[in-house]
């Protein structure tokens, strides 16, 4: 009966151990808030009938380094239309809270419903 007792114990004391463990890893923390980081973020783009507009993007922090290269052949629709139309270049792309460094992407930007 006490060898029981003490096997209990013992596999309870490793159990909860080991979850502690698990549970607060840095790395399992660093993981997380990777995952569910989100960058919202607006780019300056040309479109294959040659009209510019500003598109909006919500990605995680490795597609935004590769969003100019990306978004060419994407689909956006167009503030002023219903109609979906192919991106054919993207001049800039920028943080949401940040500005443009291109007069006609201010220019745009201000005007962009939000």
């Amino acid at each position: 009966m006490k060898n029981l007792m003490i096997l209990t114990s013992c596999v309870v004391l490793i159990t909860f151990s080991s979850f502690n463990v698990i549970a607060f890893s840095p790395n399992n923390e660093d993981k997380k808030s990777n995952s569910s980081e989100r960058l919202s973020v607006k780019c300056h783009v040309t479109l294959i009938d040659g009209n510019e507009t500003i598109s909006l993007w919500r990605l995680s922090p490795e597609e935004y380094s590769i969003l100019k290269e990306s978004a060419v052949g994407k689909y956006v629709t167009p503030h002023s239309s219903n109609k979906e139309v192919k991106i054919s270049k993207v001049n800039e792309c920028a943080l949401e809270s940040e500005k443009f460094t291109a007069f006609s992407a201010k220019q745009l930007d201000k005007k962009l419903p939000r």
